[in-house]
């Protein structure tokens, strides 16, 4: 199996760089509904190269697809970490102000909530593996045995769910 991914050279085939190239719109909208436009463009960023001194040791596409779209979640969480931390200081600064947005994690923990108990097993698997593991559409289609079009419209229908019943229940926080 190592022969794999050994170049005529015999030095490892790079698989960062094509998972990133093959993932990047993914990640960006990942990042992007999580920090906005400019943030996400520097979580992208700092995760390829937070990656690039390890990939000598990923063994597939694969695994380097997985790493990415955890690092971009995980730097974006820190992200939103550090401006309500800023906020936070703003805040305790001015004299009687009140926090008027929730906080980060308690919209995240709502979202988990709303996933799983409104959705089903097969939109949850599908939006896991699509947006946290960055699986493409035709992967997942063919691991499920399901058309393309057919997953794409699973997911669509999980996200209207969990914005419909997100505003339902939280309001346009």
């Amino acid at each position: 199996m190592a022969q794999k991914f050994l170049n005529s050279d015999g030095s490892k085939e790079e698989v960062l760089l094509p998972a990133f190239q093959r993932l990047r719109r993914g990640l960006q909208r990942l990042a992007s509904s999580m920090v906005g436009e400019s943030a996400a463009d520097d979580a992208l960023q700092d995760a390829f190269v937070r990656l690039w001194t390890r990939r000598t040791t990923l063994h597939s596409e694969d695994e380097a697809g997985r790493l990415l779209t955890t690092t971009v979640k995980h730097l974006s969480i820190d992200h939103l970490r550090q401006q309500q931390r800023e906020a936070c200081v703003s805040l305790a600064e001015a004299d009687g102000a009140e926090e008027d947005a929730p906080d980060v994690e308690s919209r995240f923990q709502a979202v988990e909530r709303i996933v799983a108990s409104e959705l089903s097993p097969l939109q949850r698997d599908i939006l896991r593996r699509h947006d946290y593991e960055g699986e493409d559409y035709d992967a997942i289609a063919q691991s499920l045995q399901m058309q393309p079009a057919a997953v794409r419209m699973q997911l669509s229908r999980a996200r209207r769910t969990i914005r419909e019943i997100y505003r339902r229940d939280y309001g346009n926080e």
